[in-house]
């Protein structure tokens, strides 16, 4: 990410236009120059957090969303999808009967040397084409593991034995060997062709970078060479800057919570980002259930969001937070909330690059695995309600735990951000004494890095939040009615008004999980939003899972619910769940689980409709009546002639 902030750069402040006129780095501070000879001076750390807030912004800055390197394998598969989409796009194949079309599909096939797909995956190729162009369309081999060994467990399985029996317990077996070892076990096995099943040298080798490093090299070398081996991951990460690689993580928080009605649930997700050359935690996320795509998001709110006293007030600190700024990497670990397509378009929207850690490789990110072991030994087991006992011998005080729970999420969450912020950045890291040549803290790392080198300037916060609509983002095609979502037709006069001004064949719609009567088009000139309601009326404003299950608890076919129907259907299930939820007199902690998921849930939905509300077109402001001046005349209207018949 290019860096903005320099000597002789133009801002606005409060769209005022100012430029960089000197950038003290010994008082740390920013001279800006105006119009007139006018100086302001301001702090860094007030300069980053207006940045956050939008007060200060550089004209014509846009964050360039960060590209990703792909193979050439990758890209012929890209090629391939793309002369996949032509044709079911073209007139011949639009149509052609079904026969027809799987025979031209098995000809392109055939000539590119590649598998017959489905039509399902023509059209998941089409929509991915349609929303991100060509580059949604090449894959990644390298990401996360394919389908080919849900076929082969038992094969996995005897080649995992071998190498246990073999490679990790004699270091005078090499991969080579290994490879004829192992064939020489599946030679009575056969493939889907008929053909000896084998292993190649290169799948064995990517079978032992799965193990842990621990089972697999710690019987085949000296400890000595075990440890210099094992620091090679760090190594391989190593930053000179701060803020440059950020490593990201989640782990579940082992303590009962209780939430407002004291309802007791166990499962809490602590998401952090930390600074991989201080060690500086900055970004930290508290929630109720698993780690999500949308948790990820509120982790990147948090690092984003202005760090002033209004910060600090509301988290109790007294120490400084490090203000915002853009981010150069972000490694995560192989998550299904890390890998998603969400995921990587939020991330790449702020500007950073991706990096994926080895799986059962701690040792790539070592500092927020550092930091999640000390919260766990200083905080979480000193918490009423925590589930691990600091005495040895005693594993298991659930009983104990469930009985002493008082804390709410928000009340471990701000207890956890003050002790970070206040007591752990202020303890001297051995480590950072040898890099520094003195007893350093956390803070003071941060502070040394930032006192020679300015990161370069955040997004605003503004733009951060509108990236939670990237999940309910889909493109559908305009019909001369409106759109279809769902089974629903959706239309309005201001929608109808913009497909007949420009056209539109296909529109990009944004919409509310938990709630159907209405969904919203982007302007494909403006990026405003327009909203269409539903058609058809008195449909319950329910999310659309609710509408599935009106419609399964139907009966009929669902083509002739009218929206009467959908009440009546709702206001039976609602009846039900009611008299569901009296039947058990104490609720399970599976349950309350359940249901501090929901209310995360629906606090998500809340902020999806927040920005919507935000992003749609501003109406016209109706024109004010204004008293005629005295030199003009009052106008008359023409009397009307009666044309009634006596």
């Amino acid at each position: 990410m290019s860096n903005l902030i320099c000597v002789g750069a133009t801002v606005e402040v409060s769209g005022i236009p100012f430029f960089i006129k000197a950038m003290r780095v010994d008082l740390r501070d920013i001279v800006l120059t105006g119009k007139g000879g006018v100086e302001r001076t301001l702090d860094f750390r007030d300069f980053y957090n207006q940045l956050a807030t939008g007060q200060i912004q550089f004209p014509g800055h846009v964050v360039n969303p960060g590209k990703r390197n792909w193979r050439p394998s990758e890209y012929a598969e890209a090629v391939y999808r793309k002369a996949l989409v032509e044709l079911a796009d073209s007139a011949s194949y639009s149509k052609a009967s079904d026969d027809k079309r799987q025979q031209l599909l098995a000809g392109l096939a055939e000539k590119s040397g590649k598998p017959v797909p489905t039509s399902k995956s023509v059209k998941s190729y089409q929509r991915k084409y349609a929303a991100g162009g060509f580059e949604a369309l090449i894959p990644n081999f390298g990401r996360r593991g394919g389908t080919g060994w849900t076929t082969k467990s038992r094969q996995k399985a005897l080649a995992n034995q071998i190498i246990l029996d073999t490679y990790a317990k004699d270091d005078k077996i090499n991969l080579a060997a290994l490879a004829v070892i192992v064939n020489d076990a599946l030679k009575e096995e056969k493939d889907a062709n008929g053909k000896p099943l084998s292993l190649s040298v290169k799948t064995l080798s990517r079978m032992i970078h799965r193990m842990p490093r621990e089972l697999v090299l710690s019987r085949r070398m000296d400890p000595r060479t075990y440890r210099l081996l094992s620091r090679q991951a760090v190594n391989e990460f190593y930053v000179e800057h701060a803020f440059q690689l950020m490593q990201v993580d989640a782990k579940t928080i082992d303590m009962y919570c209780v939430d407002a009605l004291g309802l007791r649930y166990t499962e809490i997700t602590l998401y952090a980002m930390v600074c991989s050359r201080t060690g500086f935690p900055v970004g930290l996320y508290v929630t109720p259930g698993a780690p999500s795509e949308y948790t990820l998001l509120k982790l990147f709110e948090f690092f984003f969001s202005p760090k002033d006293e209004a910060f600090k007030q509301r988290f109790g600190l007294q120490t400084d937070w490090p203000a915002p700024c853009g981010l150069g990497q972000i490694l995560f670990d192989n998550a299904t909330e890390n890998t998603g397509g969400v995921s990587l378009e939020i991330v790449r929207d702020l500007g950073a690059d991706i990096h994926y850690a080895r799986a059962f490789r701690g040792d790539d990110k070592p500092n927020v695995e550092s930091d999640f072991k000390a919260l766990d030994e200083y905080v979480f087991k000193r918490m009423p309600g925590a589930k691990n006992s600091s005495q040895k011998g005693v594993n298991d005080r659930h009983e104990r735990a469930e009985q002493e729970a008082c804390y709410s999420v928000e009340e471990v969450y701000r207890d956890l951000v003050q002790f970070v912020g206040d007591v752990y950045v202020h303890q001297p890291r051995q480590k950072l004494g040898f890099r520094y040549k003195r007893s350093t803290t956390i803070k003071q790392a941060m502070d040394e890095e930032l006192s020679r080198f300015m990161p370069p300037p955040p997004p605003s916060l503004e733009q951060v939040k509108r990236l939670i609509l990237q999940k309910n983002r889909e493109t559908r095609r305009v019909q001369h009615y409106g759109i279809d979502f769902e089974s629903f037709q959706y239309h309005s006069y201001e929608f109808a008004a913009l497909a007949r001004e420009y056209a539109l064949q296909e529109v990009t719609i944004l919409f509310n999980p938990s709630d159907c009567s209405a969904i919203y088009a982007v302007n494909p000139k403006t990026d405003e939003l327009i909203k269409l309601h539903c058609k058809l009326k008195d449909v319950p404003a329910v999310s659309f899972e609710v509408v599935k299950v009106l419609r399964q608890a139907y009966g009929r076919p669902t083509d002739e619910m009218q929206g009467h129907d959908y009440q009546r259907v709702y206001a039976q299930l609602l009846q039900k769940w009611t008299t569901d939820s009296q039947k058990n007199g104490k609720r399970k902690i599976k349950e309350n689980n359940k249901q501090a998921r929901q209310q995360e849930r629906e606090k998500h939905h809340a902020e999806v409709n927040e920005q919507l509300q935000r992003g749609l077109a501003k109406s016209p402001v109706p024109m004010a009546f204004t008293p005629l001046a005295d030199d003009e005349e009052a106008f008359e209207p023409a009397p009307r002639e009666d044309l009634s018949h006596e």
